[in-house]
């Protein structure tokens, strides 16, 4: 959520990147796959946006 918010409401794509990194990584370390699948489409959506 406060990747979305970072991203979407303050303009800061970059810390949103960064933070669905970490998120990813332990989601990946405490073996919960399937969350951090979808943190990592989030991450890919947010990446590649178009910058308005």
């Amino acid at each position: 959520m406060a990747a979305l918010i970072e991203a979407n409401g303050l303009n800061s794509r970059q810390a949103a990147i960064s933070r669905l990194d970490t998120a990813i990584t332990r989601c990946e370390k405490a073996g919960i796959q399937h969350a951090a699948q979808i943190l990592s489409a989030l991450r890919t959506d947010l990446a590649t946006q178009r910058e308005d």
